[in-house]
């Protein structure tokens, strides 16, 4: 932050933040690998911090940050030793909304407050997943996997996000009911 504060010339500071986002990317995937090992990130945060913002901190944790669109969520809060894993979590889950959608559309997050917690919703207008991928994709959400299951090139970003939601206690599940189309990832934080 220092350093960005006193670069004043326009192209070094596009550098600069391109350097940064990519840092965070690669600081996302080896906590990936650290959460499906077991071993989970220090929890830095002191203070509650907004849903929105903490929506804000995992899209800048992924590659098509520029294509997510948030609703609503500042005024709900999450305690601080769940920030880093809700975060981490709900970057998972934009990451997969990015990746299985066309790259012209909008992944649109709603935050909002429900009876015991919240909500954060997350629809992609991607071509949605077929049954048996939907089921496979819930089982990494809910089973505790090992590595090994997850085939020779794994995906981890599903498996991770279940790790934490059984490490924080909010849940997630997916389904093919996006108002665009494609997948919908509810997390349901209390």
């Amino acid at each position: 932050d220092e350093v960005e504060r006193s670069i004043e010339d326009p192209l070094l500071m596009a550098n600069v933040m391109k350097a940064d986002h990519a840092a965070s990317q690669m600081t996302r995937k080896a906590q990936t690998l650290l959460v499906m090992c077991g071993i989970w990130p220090a929890r830095r945060e002191t203070r509650p911090v907004s849903l929105y913002d903490c929506v804000r901190g995992a899209q800048s944790r992924i590659v098509e940050f520029g294509r997510i669109e948030v609703h609503g969520g500042q005024t709900l809060y999450a305690v601080p030793p769940a920030v880093e894993g809700l975060m981490h979590s709900i970057a998972e889950l934009l990451e997969n909304a990015t990746v299985f959608s066309p790259s012209s559309s909008p992944v649109v997050v709603s935050v909002r407050e429900v009876g015991a917690g919240a909500v954060i919703e997350i629809d992609d207008a991607g071509l949605g997943m077929p049954p048996d991928v939907l089921h496979q994709a819930l089982g990494q959400l809910r089973d505790d996997l090992d590595l090994t299951r997850l085939g020779a090139v794994p995906r981890l970003g599903l498996a991770c996000a279940g790790r934490w939601s059984r490490e924080l206690g909010f849940n997630v599940e997916l389904s093919g009911s996006s108002a665009y189309g494609g997948t919908r990832a509810v997390m349901f934080v209390p």
